[in-house]
Formats: C-alpha cells, sequence, structure tokens
C-alpha cells in the first residue's frame, strides 16, 4: 500500500563540506516493518543525496536519492549515511510506514551529525527521531563561555507555510530581542541562535 503514516521527523540532515548525517531506524518488535524515508531541502522540495544505505538483514548498496524505501526486519536497525564531500547542504527527513499504526510506532530512530573540519578535528552530536510534531516547545540555551545553540526547525505541511516566532528569555525571566520568520511548506531551517537573534 501507500506510504501515508507518517511516523516520525529527523528535522536536520547535513551532508557536503565535511558534514555528513547517519539516519539510524530501529525495529525493537519482531514484525518487519516497511518504511519509507523522505529527504526535503531548505526550500521544500525533494532533497537528492549520495546515500549508503545498510543494516536490517540486507547488503550494503550505494545510490543518490531523495528517498529510501526499506524493510526493517524485526529486532533490527536500518542505517542511511550521507556522504561528506561534495558541497554543503541541509534539510530534513521524514519516516512513513504503509503499516497499521500500532505497528509503526513501534519504530524508534537518531541522527548523528558528523563533522570533520579542513585541519581534520572531528566532532558529532546525536538527537533523537521526533515522534510527535509540536507547534510550541521550549528550548533551554546556553550561550557563555564560548558555547552556543544549534537549531534545526522543519514544516511537516505539504501545503501551508509556517510563521515561525522565537520568544528568547534569560534566566532571570527577562524577554530579550526575539526575531520572526516563515518557513515554507515542507521547509528547512538550521541556524546558530546567536547568528538570528545577536546577543
Amino acid at each position: 500500500g501507500a506510504f501515508s503514516l507518517p511516523i516520525g521527523v529527523f528535522p536536520h540532515v547535513a551532508s557536503g563540506g565535511g558534514w555528513k548525517t547517519q539516519l539510524y531506524v530501529s525495529n525493537p518488535a519482531s514484525t518487519p516493518v516497511d518504511v519509507l524515508v523522505s529527504f526535503q531541502g531548505d526550500d521544500g522540495g525533494p532533497l537528492s543525496l549520495p546515500l549508503n544505505i545498510s543494516g536490517s538483514g540486507t547488503s550494503a548498496v550505494s545510490r543518490t536519492a531523495s528517498s529510501v524505501t526499506a524493510t526493517v526486519a524485526g529486532n533490527s536497525t536500518l542505517l542511511i549515511e550521507s556522504a561528506s564531500k561534495g558541497s554543503s547542504v541541509t534539510g530534513w527527513a521524514q519516516v512513513f510506514t504503509n503499516g497499521n499504526t500500532a505497528t509503526g510506532a513501534s519504530l524508534a530512530g537518531y541522527g548523528v551529525f558528523h563533522y570533520t573540519s579542513a585541519a581534520g578535528i572531528e566532532s558529532e552530536g546525536t538527537v533523537p527521531m521526533d515522534a510527535v510534531a509540536g507547534t510550541d516547545f521550549v528550548l533551554p540555551y546556553e550561550s557563555e563561555n564560548r558555547f552556543g545553540m544549534g537549531l534545526a526547525l522543519a514544516n511537516l505541511s505539504a501545503s501551508q507555510e509556517a510563521p515561525i516566532t522565537i520568544t528568547v528569555v534569560d534566566e532571570d525571566g527577562t524577554s530579550l530581542p526575539g526575531t520572526q520568520f516563515v518557513l515554507p511548506s515542507s521547509g528547512h531551517k538550521s541556524f546558530m541562535l546567536n547568528d538570528l537573534v545577536p546577543g
């Protein structure tokens, strides 16, 4: 059947320019689950990436694509990894299933963002696959002592723009200057908080 049940979101994917992203989709249940992982660019259009696909009891495959269809075997993990070479691009990914909601709900996942600088220094961060989309959330931040907060937002609607308002409050509850912008349908934006909201 059609892959119509959204079960998870990776709000940020970075590839090229020293960046690579590894997306892990795990099935802790004993029943196999068919999934579609769809990549979208910052502008909301399909994002075609050089990908290595492995795990889940299948042979590794390399190809350039904007989506991956696979069966995640029971008690198994699917790994989709982007390449670190080429020009730097960003976007996001959404995971769908064609099974019933109960089967898809058993899936879990996380994304790993890996960066290798020109000097060979490596850094890495991990975020869970978001299972529930929201329209309002609170994010603690740290902007002292050379710390910085990176944010990534994705608009899950394929038909409507998303007006975004960022309200910044310090640890004493004092409101600081915020910002507003619009995400296009299926669009994505990633930024450092200090770059978008100076001070």
